[in-house]
């Protein structure tokens, strides 16, 4: 429980100091984004793009649509009473994180400078909700 609330935290003050600093207006909400950001932490210099956000979202309905350097992604099922309190957020970082932490010598390969946009997707099936994310990496050509 402690776990939670010190990510809660991190991720409050995360959204407070990102849009200071974030000059591009992003469709996703705040803590979505503070959750791909902190995921992606593992590139050191890496840069938003709200563009690859959007291609990140196609991908997500048509995978061979959108073609990237790097795409990272997966989809995983949350239980039918997933009951939980945390935002979207918060969710994805749970749920992604060991992914993330598996990829991360691949995200810390790309140079410095390079861009990335990553998206989601959740819907309600049978079995419970399908949380879908994918993140698209393009590689800075300086």
């Amino acid at each position: 429980m402690l776990f939670i609330f010190t990510v809660l935290a991190f991720f409050l003050a995360n959204v407070a100091s990102s849009d200071l600093s974030r000059s591009t207006f992003s469709a996703l909400p705040d803590d979505v984004l503070s959750a791909f950001e902190e995921l992606n932490s593992y590139g050191g210099k890496l840069v938003w793009s709200d563009e690859l956000a959007e291609k990140a979202l196609k991908h997500l309905k048509s995978p061979d649509s959108e073609k990237a350097d790097l795409v990272i992604g997966e989809e995983i099922t949350l239980p039918e009473d997933d009951s939980s309190p945390l935002g979207m957020g918060m969710k994805i970082y749970s749920a992604f994180s060991e992914l993330f932490e598996t990829k991360g010598s691949e995200i810390s390969n790309l140079p410095d400078g390079s861009k990335y946009g990553c998206n989601y997707e959740n819907s309600v099936e049978n079995k419970g909700a399908v949380l879908k994310i994918v993140c698209l990496y393009n590689k800075n050509s300086h």
